[in-house]
């Protein structure tokens, strides 16, 4: 079921005194308590009311049972192209002043499993002289 334009009018209508932001702020907010099966008070503090999306990101979900961090770039609009410079500057340099670039690129090469394929495929000796990461024996 998707959003309509009612019921942003509601969403504001009752959360806008406590949250703020404008009508379009709350298309986030219904998204995720939809997506996520939460409450709106669950999730209002991951949310950007009233504030640009100038790194390319307005909101957040932390779903711990799959161990998941999820970015959102929330924007009501008609025209794609809205969101077209926002992912940009997140993909030159969002990611970066959110995590710094060892943070990403190490979590990726544990997490995906590159580390232990690379290694079964070399016998773990480019690991050792190669490594990014070398005091943490990758």
């Amino acid at each position: 079921m998707g959003i309509t334009d009612h019921d942003l009018e509601q969403a504001y209508a009752q959360h806008r005194a406590h949250y703020g932001g404008s009508k379009e702020d709350y298309f986030g907010l219904l998204y995720l308590t939809r997506e996520f099966d939460k409450s709106a008070e669950q999730l209002v503090r991951h949310i950007a009311f009233g504030k640009d999306a100038t790194e390319g990101i307005n909101a957040f979900h932390v779903d711990v049972n799959r161990r998941n961090l999820y970015l959102f770039q929330f924007q009501w609009s008609k025209q794609y192209q809205a969101f077209r410079e926002p992912l940009r500057r997140l993909a030159r340099e969002g990611m970066e002043r959110i995590f710094g670039p060892a943070l990403v690129f190490e979590r990726l090469w544990e997490e995906t499993g590159c580390r232990t394929v690379v290694e079964k495929l070399a016998g773990g000796e480019i690991l050792t002289t190669y490594s990014p990461y070398p005091s943490r024996n990758c």
